[in-house]
């Protein structure tokens, strides 16, 4: 429940009883409540001047960076299963981390990171499924039907993605051999009867595992919408269309010079090129992820606001892209000039990652619409993204090489209330995390991916001679 306030016009709505709610969805919020209960248990166990609404500020404005952070262990997982080297699905979840949105908006309290994270614990739970043998491999199940239904609890648009989830899923329990690899269909297998009967219960075990937890999350976003609006069908967005022509908003999310995901993450454009051989090796994978990235697409293409609103970048556009990074794998692995062409369009990202994270969007944003306001042209959405001269980016260049409107993160502890003392040692705290996080990651990677001439080159030692 919220005051009105015409700062936070776009963002609450009127609802029952004449008050007013935020229309964003519950999952965030809830989640966003951990950080909060950590840093009040933090206030009292420090029990020194801590301001405490500051400190839960900064407690929930660290919520994306841990969620980003989680979403990488994930690109990595899948990446194994998927059939790539530890080397390679240590690069893939790299490449997405660094080279992507996903940097930029980790500072921010947007939701997309968070439902990114969702789709991938569904995508993983599925496909562990299907590589898994034994009563086990249900809680998989039950992982990814949590993973899918926190999904829509956290971003209604999601339900669009339902539909290709829920026939991936079904597919995994057709009478394959258990626990064969999700390559591609054997069609030598022929079940008998006996192996029908038991496939008609594994189904039913598999639909409950999945299903409960799912059905639990989407209860309570129909409750949520019943508490908010009086109707489990209103979700708060009545009235924001589906209006923009297909080809006008595909054109502003693929080549406009402010916009265009190919500039933001140009890792995809090798995605596409890569995606025929994810195609032979992975059918039914690589069907599941270019149907997650055509609905995303062309869901947001058709939003009246398809550009995302004030951001870095074309925001809704965000889930996609680990599924896009995960499709290059087979092509990686069989071309040392795709690799050359990674490794390229990878220094490309990551620059624009840097233009994302160093530099605040805000101030731009608000001059220009200013500009365009005193000059009475009206609103400077999407105009400004249609032109080099008026892309963030080309601004966004300007200001870091000028130093203006810098956004570095800073630490600032004593200013909530910690003392000189706290404040130094939650720094050294936070580095020594840093190193041992480096440390494992190498150590883990050398350790699975075995020795000799297999090790990843980037990894591998020179062996000293006694000679």
């Amino acid at each position: 429940m919220l005051a009105p306030n015409a700062d936070l016009a776009w963002q609450i709505v009127a609802g029952r009883d004449g008050l007013f709610f935020s229309k964003y969805g519950l999952g965030q919020p809830l989640l966003a409540t951990i950080p909060i209960l950590l840093a009040k248990w933090l206030r009292e166990l420090l029990d020194s001047g801590i301001y405490d609404q500051a400190l839960y500020l900064y407690a929930v404005s660290l919520f994306n960076q841990v969620v980003t952070a989680a979403t990488g262990v994930l690109v990595f997982l899948l990446a194994i299963r998927l059939g790539n080297r530890v080397c390679l699905a240590v690069g893939l979840a790299l490449g997405w981390g660094l080279t992507t949105l996903a940097w930029p908006y980790s500072k921010t309290f947007f939701s997309e990171p968070l439902f990114t994270a969702c789709l991938l614990l569904a995508a993983l739970g599925l496909l562990a499924y299907r590589q898994t043998a034994g009563r086990g491999r249900y809680g998989w199940l039950a992982l990814a039907g949590l993973g899918l239904g926190y999904a829509v609890l956290t971003r209604v648009a999601g339900a669009l993605l339902l539909p290709p989830f829920l026939v991936y899923a079904a597919w995994a329990t057709l009478p394959h051999p258990e626990g064969a690899p999700l390559r591609r269909a054997n069609t030598r297998f022929a079940p008998t009867r006996a192996v029908a009967t038991g496939w008609w219960r594994s189904a039913l075990a598999a639909g409950l595992a999945f299903g409960i937890p799912a059905a639990g999350c989407l209860a309570l976003l129909l409750w949520h919408n019943v508490a908010r609006f009086g109707s489990p069908f209103d979700n708060g967005y009545t009235g924001e269309r589906f209006d923009t022509p297909l080809l006008s908003g595909l054109a502003g999310l693929l080549v406009s010079p402010g916009k265009s995901i190919f500039l933001y993450a140009p890792l995809t454009a090798l995605a596409v090129v890569g995606w025929p051989r994810f195609w032979r090796e992975r059918r039914a994978e690589a069907a599941l992820y270019a149907s997650i990235a055509a609905i995303v697409l062309v869901q947001n293409a058709k939003w009246w606001s398809w550009w995302g609103g004030w951001v870095w970048g074309p925001r809704m556009l965000a889930p996609l892209l680990p599924f896009a990074i995960l499709g290059l794998g087979p092509l990686l692995r069989a071309s040392a000039a795709a690799r050359a062409a990674a490794w390229a369009l990878g220094a490309l990202g990551l620059g624009m990652a840097l233009l994302g994270s160093l530099v605040d969007f805000n101030p731009y944003l608000i001059e220009v619409h200013t500009r365009y306001e005193q000059a009475g042209r009206g609103n400077a959405d999407p105009d400004i993204y249609w032109h080099l001269s008026t892309s963030p980016i080309v601004e966004h260049a300007r200001r870091l090489a000028t130093g203006r409107d810098i956004s570095v993160i800073t630490f600032h502890l004593q200013r909530i209330g910690f003392s000189d003392a706290q404040a130094a040692g939650f720094l050294v705290a936070l580095a020594a995390l840093a190193v041992a996080g480096v440390w494992l990651l190498i150590g883990t990677t050398e350790a699975l991916d075995g020795g000799g001439e297999r090790r990843c080159p980037i990894f591998r030692r020179k062996s000293r001679s006694n000679k």
